[in-house]
């Protein structure tokens, strides 16, 4: 059993280390996932920015629309 990540492929069995993207709209583990502070959600980490003035990442697609 397990999920795997729609990033990676990976089969990931301990639940602690899947999270389901709203942003994204699939499953991605901890290595291919990073924390949206503002959405409260996590997205692909290639989609993060880092803000330098806030020190917290941000979804790409928010800011580049």
């Amino acid at each position: 059993s397990g999920t795997n990540c729609d990033c990676c492929e990976e089969r990931i069995t301990n639940e602690d280390y899947i999270h389901y993207s709203e942003c994204e709209e699939e499953y991605l583990c901890d290595d291919c996932s990073t924390y949206i502070e503002e959405r409260e959600d996590t997205c692909r980490n290639v989609n993060a920015l880092y803000n330098n003035y806030t020190g917290y990442y941000i979804y790409r697609y928010d800011v580049e629309q």
